[in-house]
């Protein structure tokens, strides 16, 4: 989420906004990213929208594969997504929306207001605490029903085991002042994330301020031009309204957003749109497959299984 983002781009590793990389692929677009990240989603479902192809690199967060040296050459921050055009490398989802928003969409073809509209949307929902809400532990008070990609998103994280990870490729590539700067960077920001995910005052800030973000969202449907047959600000299909399909998705898949569609009708309507879309779809819809979960989950188990056995 959005102090994360502070955290990695206050110093040492401020977002690449096109930097040649000698460790990237030459040739085409690739994206590195990762099924069920919400940034990651993002990018395929905007990149799917607007037909622009390339080379998928599914990296396993699980397997901690995000921080292996290959990918870190690449991407310094070690989070996913980052985005690949002929060896040039884009970090930071928001700043990878923009670029191809810029390049390949139909950005010039909204007036003032509304691509004013779609940056403060994609900055509301940048904003929102994501982490809080896929990870944290919920305050006793919120009748949150458990579902599948709940239990499987606090299955995989596993604090201790990630800074396990992190301290032994950081012994292991210590003499790489490269490697070293950005896994001593990572151990420290994985403190500050989990701290808030345990307190309940923060997640108690976090689950208010997400109904907040929605109560806004249905009062906006509600005066723009969705009510006509448009999306959220505009006639036209636009970056905001793949920012909130992803957004309504994670959403429901901890559980949260079923807490209030009762009340907020044209939200659920919105999100029943975006889902029909092709592009969710393809972005969403088929990574989260019964066969692709079934894969990855599969993957995973016999990772550690073996790792166990080596130990």
């Amino acid at each position: 989420d959005q102090r994360t983002r502070d955290v990695m781009a206050s110093g040492l590793f401020p977002p690449q906004t096109g930097d040649f990389n000698e460790h990237a692929p030459e040739r085409g677009a690739h994206l590195y990213h990762f099924a069920q990240s919400i940034c990651s989603r993002q990018v395929r479902m905007l990149l799917d929208e607007l037909n622009v192809p390339y080379t998928s690199h599914h990296l396993a967060l699980p397997l901690y594969e995000h921080y292996e040296p290959e990918y870190v050459r690449i991407n310094p921050r070690a989070v996913v997504p980052a985005l690949v055009i002929h060896g040039c490398v884009f970090t930071d989802s928001a700043n990878i929306l923009q670029y191809v928003d810029d390049h390949y969409g139909n950005w010039n073809a909204l007036l003032l207001h509304e691509s004013e509209a779609v940056k403060r949307q994609c900055a509301r929902v940048d904003s929102m605490p994501w982490k809080r809400i896929t990870f944290g532990q919920y305050p006793p008070e919120e009748k949150v029903k458990p579902t599948f990609m709940r239990q499987w998103s606090l299955a995989l994280n596993k604090p201790g085991e990630r800074q396990q990870k992190l301290h032994e490729l950081l012994q292991k590539h210590g003499s790489d002042p490269e490697l070293r700067t950005v896994y001593a960077a990572a151990i420290g920001t994985a403190d500050i994330v989990d701290t808030r995910m345990v307190d309940m005052d923060s997640m108690r800030r976090a689950f208010s301020r997400t109904k907040q973000f929605l109560e806004r969202l249905e009062t906006e449907l509600l005066s723009g031009p969705f009510v006509t047959g448009g999306w959220l600000c505009s006639k036209k299909f636009t970056r905001a309204d793949v920012m909130w399909a992803c957004a309504l998705h994670r959403l429901e898949e901890v559980g949260v957003l079923q807490l209030h569609l009762d009340s907020m009708l044209l939200c659920r309507a919105y999100y029943e749109r975006l889902c029909a879309r092709p592009s969710f779809k393809s972005a969403i819809t088929k990574w989260d497959s019964p066969c692709a979960m079934g894969a990855l989950i599969t993957r995973v188990a016999c990772t550690r299984v073996a790792k166990c056995r080596l130990l």
